[in-house]
């Protein structure tokens, strides 16, 4: 099981040849595929029972910072339907002091793929410290990337930092789907810079 979960994408030929290396065990092509739907159907379960305890996840980290901001939002496709998970905004009460204290007026906003089961995507704000270096100010967790997301995930950093119309900051990207125009919308009066070797990486 922590195999298959550690590689979901390992088909059926591969994980025949690593339990005979690690295990020393022959299995058949049947039955590393039965063992691997059933892997499958096992965490997808644990995912829905997690997923489902995201607000007493979220009650719990209040109860522990009470100044740090969290958000969540959920989908009803039918209006008696439970609801699911859409989206979840994090900025430690720590991170947003520590930023405002001591790095300069400089974000930089990217996003990456979640891999697994759960396909999702990671929305992040990031400063730059005294040494040069990498500080976390806040993130999100999104179903999909788009103007949507990306001015919903803006808009409460802008309330976290005090942004306002962006007048004094400056923020690096790419050129995320949606990104630009969330920024134009939001925070008009910001400096907003592509990232080089984002664009060296596209034309090279």
């Amino acid at each position: 099981m922590i195999l298959i979960s550690a590689m979901p994408k390992i088909n059926t030929s591969q994980l025949k040849k690593l339990v005979r290396e690690q295990l020393g065990v022959n299995v058949t092509l049947s039955q590393c595929r039965r063992t691997k739907l059933k892997v499958f159907k096992e965490l997808q379960g644990n995912y829905t029972k997690e997923y489902g305890q995201m607000y007493d996840y979220l009650g719990e980290v209040y109860t522990a910072s009470r100044t740090s901001t969290f958000k969540m939002g959920v989908e009803r496709p039918l209006p008696d339907s439970l609801p699911l998970f859409d989206k979840a905004y994090f900025c430690f009460d720590a991170c947003r002091k520590g930023f405002l204290a001591g790095c300069r007026k400089i974000i930089g906003l990217d996003e990456c793929f979640l891999r697994g089961l759960i396909k999702g995507e990671l929305l992040c704000a990031v400063g730059i410290d005294a040494n040069n270096q990498m500080y976390p100010v806040a993130w999100a967790v999104v179903r999909i990337e788009n103007k949507d997301t990306w001015s919903w995930f803006i808009d409460l950093l802008k309330e976290d930092l005090d942004m306002g119309d962006g007048n004094g900051w400056a923020l690096l990207s790419d050129q995320q789907k949606g990104l630009i125009p969330s920024v134009v919308e939001l925070l008009p009066n910001a400096e907003h810079r592509m990232c080089a070797r984002h664009i060296y990486s596209n034309w090279g």
